[in-house]
């Protein structure tokens, strides 16, 4: 039998000849499992996102040369998504941080330096997303041999960070782990962009101001919803560069590019997607597409989206893609008895006073104009 010579290369080196990868994390939204055995199921915006994307693209790198890029998908279910977890989990948000450790230890376990990051996500999926975005570009990317000490860093990101940002002791701890070879700092710059259905809204939210180290956000939310606690999370435009901590920030590195919160007609889950009817939820799902297509920031199966079914027509004269399309109960569960609430559309809402905001950058899709 032959055998191979293999010489190992450090924990943080990457082969020379490596092909650079894009690493995509889905979260899915509250209830759902696109990989459940569930024949009825509809899957959200979220599954059919993932499921759109070219497994590799040819693109061209700094040198002007082009380069095959495999994207990643990793994909997780909804929290409430388990037979006992159906109605706490999908409550409550119990299971959101077990997600949180799941999704970081995918990208850990799969980052090399010079890859790129994307977050996907609805409902509580998305301020799952969201939440992994902060860990890492607040922090930076544990290796595989430093998630031993993931439970620090978490405590670091939720219960310092995020109280009083980095001080002399956090940034210690932050050097220690990277001088040991446990922390890769690069990959607090490597998230290139964050795509989000309806942001459910969390007590414990640490990142309601996008990082300035994101190049793009989007963010498309639900106009005709009134429960309470499906409140969305808006993003705040960043304040300022991100403050140098001498480990994943030198204070200039600020990549936000752009910043899009549209809003369209629809309940939670018109939105997100998940329905039968699938009038509304297909212009979101488009409108995402579009933004991460005409940014060059990730590659579609045009094939996959050409041929996706059409939903019926409400009627001869109404077409699907208006936002005349039918609004659907999200009720599930016990969610019913949840109290109502306004969206939070600026100057109208008396859960946002005038100007009380910073700024969100929020836009009303034109479809709006259709209504009725």
């Amino acid at each position: 039998m032959a055998t191979v010579s293999q010489e190992p290369l450090s924990n943080s080196e990457a082969p020379k000849d490596r092909e650079r990868k894009r690493l995509i994390v889905f979260c899915d939204g509250t209830w759902q499992d696109s990989t459940s055995d569930n024949e009825k199921a509809n899957p959200t915006n979220v599954t059919r996102f993932a499921r759109a994307l070219r497994k590799w693209v040819r693109v061209k790198n700094e040198d002007n040369l082009y380069e095959d890029v495999e994207q990643i998908v990793y994909y997780q279910q909804g929290v409430g998504t388990g037979t006992l977890d159906r109605l706490v989990g999908g409550v409550s948000g119990l299971g959101v941080p077990a997600n949180v450790r799941a999704a970081y230890g995918f990208l850990a376990n799969n980052y090399d330096p010079g890859d790129e990051i994307f977050f996907v996500g609805f409902s509580r999926g998305a301020y799952t997303a969201r939440s992994i975005a902060g860990l890492v570009t607040s922090c930076g990317l544990l290796t595989k041999k430093g998630m031993d000490s993931f439970p620090i860093l978490y405590n670091l990101y939720y219960k310092e960070y995020e109280k009083k940002g980095y001080g002399e002791k956090e940034a210690a701890l932050l050097r220690r782990l990277h001088d040991n070879g446990l922390l890769e700092p690069a990959a607090a710059l490597a998230v290139e962009a964050i795509a989000v259905w309806d942001t459910r809204e969390m007590i414990e939210f640490h990142d309601k101001e996008l990082s300035p180290k994101v190049k793009y956000g989007f963010h498309a939310l639900a106009l005709d919803e009134t429960r309470d606690p499906f409140k969305p999370t808006l993003w705040q435009m960043p304040k300022a560069p991100p403050a140098a901590n001498g480990i994943t920030s030198d204070g200039s590195n600020f990549r936000l590019k752009e910043l899009k919160q549209v809003w369209f007609s629809g309940k939670h889950s018109n939105i997100g997607g998940g329905y039968s009817q699938r009038w509304l939820s297909d212009i979101t799902l488009a409108w995402m597409v579009a933004q991460c297509s005409q940014n060059n920031l990730l590659a579609f199966d045009q094939n996959y989206l050409l041929n996706l079914p059409l939903p019926p027509m409400l009627a001869p004269d109404q077409p699907w893609a208006t936002a005349n399309g039918q609004t659907a109960s999200d009720e599930q569960g016990i969610s019913w008895i949840i109290d109502k609430a306004s969206r939070t559309l600026p100057l109208i809402s008396s859960y946002r006073a005038p100007l009380s905001q910073l700024d969100t950058n929020e836009t009303i899709h034109c479809l709006f104009r259709f209504r009725h």
